[in-house]
C-alpha cells in the first residue's frame, strides 16, 4: 500500500509582480518526488511498500499525457525498494535514488540504491551499496551538466553512521565518497551553487540542532557548522562568490527563523532574526537570499462575511479589492480563515531598494579656560532628519496596508501588488483548464526583506 500521495500541477508562468499563478494541467496521482527534463517533460517517481515492492518510474508529456510507466522487478520476498528521489542529466535520462528495507511493521535500513533509466524508460544500470545491509540510506540525488550524480544520504564511515556524498559517473563508478567528520546531523538537503560547489544542511537525529556543511565537487570539505541550535529544520544556499545562506529556527518555539550569511570559509559575515517560520532558502538573481516559510497569522481580511458578493464589483470595496487581489466571485463569502493561523510567507531582497539619505549638522565646542588649568568642557549638538527611511515590515503590516482603509484609502490595488506584493492564489485539487479559479485559498505574502537589504517605503 502506497503511502504517499501527490497532486501533480504544472504552473506555467509568473511574470510581474503582479502576475497571478496559471494552471495548465493537474493530474492526481500517487508519487514522491518529481523533476522535469529539458523538453519538460515530467517524470514522477513511487514505490509499493509491501515486501517484495518496486519502485515505479511515470513519465508524462509537457501537456500532462502519459507517456510510460517503468518498474524494476526486484524478485526479495524480504525486501522493499523505497524510492527517495528522482532526477533526470542533460540527456533526458532519469535518475531514482532509494533505499532497500528489511522487514514490513518495523522496516530496517539494509542499503543505498541508485538506478538509471534511458528516455524511453529502459533500465541502463542499478548500483546498490556498501555492504550488503550495511544500513545507509539516500535522501536525495543531484546531476552536474556533465551528467555526474551526487547522492544524499547516510552511511558508514570511520565516525560510524553519518551524513553521506556520494559521487557517481554516468556509467554508475563510484568516483568518490564524502563522509561527514564534524557532527552536523542526519541528511535533509544538497544543492548546487553558482560558483560549482554543494551545500548541505541537515538536522540531529534527537534534539533541535541543524548543521550544515559546503563541500567541493571533488569531495573536499570546504568547511561545516555543526550544532545550530534550532527549533525547526534548516536550509542552506549559495551565491556566486561563494557565500552561504542558512536558515533555521530559533533555539525555542514561536521565535521566528534565523538567516546567517557565510563567507566561502564558513565565518559568519551577519545573522538576522525574522518574524517567520521559514524551511527554505535560494539565492536570487541578484544574490540575496529568498526564503520560504510560515507566518502566524489567524484572520484573513477577506475571510468568511468580512466581504459579501453584492460590493465584488464596486471599486473601492473592501469586497471589490480581495476580487481584484485572487478571490474568485464565486469564493467571495466562502474563503476560510488561515489554516492553523499561519500563512504561507516568501521574503527576498528588494532589487528596486535605493540608498536611505539623511540630513545631519553637527556642531562641537570644546572650551579650555587658561586661568582654570585642567578645565576642560565639550558640548556637542547634532541634528539628523532620515529621508527614505529602509525598514523591515512584517507580514501583518504588508497585509494591514492592502486590505485595511487606514493604510490604503479607496482600497486601491495597486497598493497591494507594487512593493507591497500580496499574491493570493487557490490551487487545484482536481484536474483544472488553464487560467481557471478554484476553492482551496492560501495567502503568500512578500515583506521584501532580508540582512541588509531592506524595504523601500
Amino acid at each position: 500500500m502506497t503511502r504517499y500521495y501527490t497532486s501533480l500541477l504544472l504552473l506555467a508562468s509568473i511574470a510581474g509582480s503582479q502576475a497571478q499563478v496559471t494552471v495548465d494541467w493537474v493530474q492526481p496521482l500517487n508519487g514522491l518526488a518529481i523533476a522535469l527534463d529539458q523538453q519538460n517533460n515530467v517524470f514522477t517517481v513511487n514505490y509499493d511498500s509491501n515486501l517484495g515492492g518496486d519502485i515505479t518510474l511515470t513519465k508524462r508529456a509537457s501537456n500532462g499525457s502519459l507517456i510510460w510507466n517503468t518498474a524494476y522487478d526486484q524478485t526479495s520476498t524480504t525486501r522493499t525498494d523505497r524510492a527517495t528521489w528522482v532526477a533526470t542529466d542533460q540527456q533526458g535520462n532519469a535518475i531514482v535514488t532509494g533505499t532497500i528495507t528489511s522487514g514490513f511493521s518495523n522496516p530496517v535500513n539494509a542499503n543505498s540504491l541508485v538506478m538509471k533509466f534511458d528516455p524511453d524508460g529502459g533500465l541502463l544500470w542499478r548500483v546498490v551499496y556498501e555492504a550488503d545491509f550495511d544500513g545507509s540510506s539516500t535522501r536525495k540525488c543531484v546531476v552536474d551538466k556533465a551528467n555526474n550524480i551526487y547522492v544524499l544520504g547516510l552511511g558508514m564511515g570511520p565516525n560510524g553512521m553519518v551524513t553521506k556524498v556520494k559521487k557517481l559517473e554516468p556509467d554508475g563508478d563510484t568516483v568518490w565518497d564524502w563522509y561527514d567528520a564534524q557532527g552536523i546531523g542526519a541528511p535533509i538537503n544538497i544543492k548546487f551553487t553558482p560558483d560549482s560547489q554543494l551545500v548541505i544542511s541537515a538536522r540531529g537525529i534527537t534534539g533541535n540542532i541543524n548543521g550544515y556543511a559546503r563541500i567541493d565537487r571533488d569531495g573536499n570539505t570546504l568547511w561545516s557548522l555543526p550544532a545550530v541550535n534550532s527549533f525547526t529544520v534548516g536550509d542552506a544556499a549559495g551565491d556566486a562568490f561563494g557565500n552561504t545562506y542558512c536558515v533555521h529556527g530559533t533555539p525555542a518555539s514561536g521565535g521566528g527563523s534565523v538567516i546567517k550569511k557565510l563567507s566561502p570559509t564558513g565565518s559568519l559575515i551577519w545573522e538576522y532574526t525574522y518574524p517567520i517560520t521559514a524551511y527554505r532558502v535560494e539565492a536570487g538573481s541578484d544574490g540575496a537570499p529568498v526564503v520560504s516559510g510560515l507566518s502566524n497569522r489567524a484572520n484573513d481580511p477577506c475571510q468568511l462575511a468580512q466581504i459579501n458578493a453584492a460590493d465584488a464589483n464596486t471599486a473601492g470595496t473592501l469586497s471589490n479589492l480581495c476580487r481584484v487581489t485572487g478571490v474568485p466571485l464565486a469564493q467571495v463569502g466562502s474563503v476560510p480563515a488561515p489554516a492553523a493561523g499561519q500563512i504561507s510567507q516568501l521574503s527576498g531582497g528588494n532589487p528596486s531598494l535605493s540608498p536611505e539619505e539623511a540630513d545631519t549638522l553637527t556642531v562641537g565646542l570644546v572650551f579650555e579656560p587658561t586661568f582654570l588649568p585642567g578645565l576642560s568642557v565639550t558640548v556637542d549638538y547634532f541634528k539628523i532628519e532620515i529621508n527614505k527611511s529602509v525598514s523591515s515590515p512584517t507580514t501583518s503590516q504588508v497585509l494591514d496596508g492592502c486590505y485595511t482603509a487606514a493604510l490604503n484609502p479607496g482600497f486601491n490595488p495597486g497598493n497591494c501588488h507594487s512593493g507591497r506584493g500580496v499574491t493570493r492564489s487557490f490551487p487545484a485539487a482536481t484536474v483544472k483548464a488553464r487560467n481557471s479559479s478554484v476553492i482551496t485559498a492560501h495567502i503568500v505574502c512578500r515583506p521584501v526583506s532580508c540582512g541588509p537589504v531592506r524595504q523601500q517605503p
